[in-house]
């Protein structure tokens, strides 16, 4: 009997995101803050990286679009925000 290959093990790589904010924490005025939760790419990290409760990663996540639009934050790498 042969024995079944075993997959590799793939280890996840967490984003560290420092004390984790509160919900009334997290704003769009604050874009310093915010930038913890994307990536280089201004890619949103999933919840899965960064280790948030899912009442935390929305808020981050509307709180991000609404920094986008006002242009606090860019869109994509190529959006060099002036200020």
């Amino acid at each position: 009997m042969q024995k079944k290959k075993q997959k590799p093990v793939i280890k996840k790589r967490f984003i560290n995101v420092g004390p984790l904010p509160r919900v009334s924490e997290i704003s769009y005025k604050n874009p310093e803050g915010l930038k913890k939760f994307i990536s280089e790419r201004n890619k949103i990290y999933p919840r899965k990286l960064t280790r948030v409760s899912s009442l935390i990663q929305k808020a981050v996540t509307r709180e991000i679009k609404k920094a986008r639009i006002m242009a606090l934050l860019p869109f994509t790498e190529r959006h060099k925000v002036k200020g």
